[in-house]
């Protein structure tokens, strides 16, 4: 009996041995330039835990952590982003080989790269074979007139969450859609892209991973370093959750950024936003709602403190632009809107996307509403009753100028105020009973003015932070 005991402790003993040495085995590979074979060197190389950097020959070695599913490479400035029908394949899945080369293969850019074109969007979020398909014609009609007015420039997308809506299976739709976009288009983990049926955060994200790969990871594009991490922590009850970066991802990008020359430019892509402007207009009767955001955004923000940051989110389903110390927010409205249903999101912003001019390490920007030309960057409505004109300019910060005029007089200042989109608000009160959720929200990027009686034709005149003026005109009767 005792002989046998010994024989099961060797056995468990030998057993565990084994397991931790099979971990302390080196996952390695090599990063190789695909038109010349050669090696690419100093490439980052990382299993979500440990990043090295790839020697002189393109050749990298890292001990694999026991909890990690993929490699992955950070791509280099220079080069194209690998893809399989515009989806991004920057990794590699871990199979267990204890002795296999996980390679990968780059092209160069046939341009330099230090000007291009990002194109970001949000909350696509199909929760139906409906809604998919409209998603599908949406990706296939509107992504294409931008790329054709930028044709020389190497373009990339982030779709910042909610790429599907709860329906885990229209994974497959999504893929299509991004193959309809026409470029690589990276994807960021959403609220509604979680499996809730699962016990825990990491385990809610298996689905993503298997459609998308890795949750965090970062690139590089011209003098631009991106990075995309996952804030949407499950709380293990279905749709329950905060937005939060565990420390996983903490360390990771701690490291990542290591990679980073101090003062660089840095993209950051998120779900939920790291924190919204709350401040109120002069003269206001309304207060900004501030809820569902980062709860750890100081640690965030001191890590990023060294650095030019523009954080790039989506969420709401509304639309806010706004700066505060080293840091540049862009909230995207939704890419459906309304979930499908109506011509805007919440605030009014019409469905679409917004367009990057990036060079080399400025960007400048302006939203793409869809079916619509590039001037259009705000909605006129008048107010008969009131004498009022309202205009709507979803892409305002503080750096734009608004400005109107009655009859061709001269021009003057439109008050900023916080209300409802008057065009969301007429088509919420056109709905029949029963839908609690299409209610329009709250947004400061509304401006009026008052005209007399004699005003026949009123016109505004919007100037962005980058001197780019948009007019429109309405009659008054």
């Amino acid at each position: 009996m005792m002989r046998l005991f010994r024989i099961v402790i060797v056995f468990l003993v030998t057993l565990l041995y084994a397991q931790w040495l099979f971990a302390q085995q080196p996952v390695a590979g090599r990063v190789i330039n695909r038109q010349t074979q050669s090696g690419i060197a100093g490439v980052p190389v990382t299993d979500g835990f440990s990043i090295v950097q790839t020697n002189a020959k393109g050749f990298y070695s890292l001990v694999r952590h026991p909890a990690a599913q993929f490699v992955y490479i950070t791509i280099p400035a220079g080069y194209a982003i690998p893809a399989e029908k515009f989806l991004p394949r920057f990794y590699r899945k871990l199979d267990g080989q204890r002795t296999k080369g996980y390679d990968f293969l780059l092209e160069k850019e046939a341009v330099n790269d230090d000007h291009h074109l990002l194109i970001v969007g949000a909350d696509p979020q199909p929760a139906s074979a409906e809604a998919a398909q409209k998603w599908l014609e949406f990706a296939g009609a509107h992504f294409t007139p931008v790329l054709q007015r930028y044709p020389s420039l190497p373009a990339v997308g982030i779709l910042c969450g909610d790429i599907v809506g709860d329906q885990l299976d229209l994974y497959a739709n999504h893929r299509l859609a991004v193959e309809k976009m026409g470029f690589p288009c990276f994807q960021v983990l959403g609220n509604h892209d979680e499996n809730y049926e699962a016990r825990t955060d990491e385990y809610s994200q298996q689905g993503f991973r298997d459609a998308f790969g890795p949750e965090y990871y970062s690139f590089n594009k011209g003098r631009i370093h991106y990075v995309v991490l996952d804030d949407v922590f499950y709380l293990g009850r279905h749709s329950w959750y905060t937005g939060y970066l565990n420390e996983q991802q903490f360390a990771w990008l701690e490291k990542d950024l290591q990679q980073v020359p101090k003062g660089a430019t840095v993209v950051i892509s998120l779900h939920i936003p790291v924190e919204y402007d709350t401040t109120r207009p002069a003269g206001s009767a309304e207060a900004m709602p501030g809820d569902n955001t980062l709860n750890n955004a100081a640690h965030f923000y001191k890590l990023l403190s060294p650095y030019k940051v523009h954080v790039m989110t989506g969420h709401t389903h509304w639309h806010q632009s706004f700066e505060k110390d080293n840091v540049f927010h862009h909230i995207h409205g939704a890419i459906c809107g309304a979930w499908w249903d109506g011509s805007t999101s919440f605030d009014g912003t019409p469905l679409g996307f917004s367009v990057y001019e990036v060079k080399g390490d400025s960007l400048s920007w302006y939203y793409q509403s869809a079916g619509r030309s590039r001037d259009y960057q705000m909605q006129l409505s008048i107010d008969t009753l009131r004498q009022t004109v309202v205009a709507n300019v979803w892409n305002w910060d503080d750096r734009w100028k608004v400005e109107w005029s009655a009859d061709g007089n001269h021009w003057q200042p439109m008050q900023r105020y916080i209300g409802y989109s008057p065009v969301m608000e007429a088509y919420y009160k056109s709905l029949p009973p029963g839908r609690p959720w299409m209610q329009p929200v709250l947004t400061a990027h509304l401006f009026k003015a008052a005209f007399d009686h004699k005003t026949t034709r009123v016109t505004v005149k919007v100037t962005d932070r980058f001197g780019v003026v948009y007019t429109d005109t309405l009659p008054v009767r």
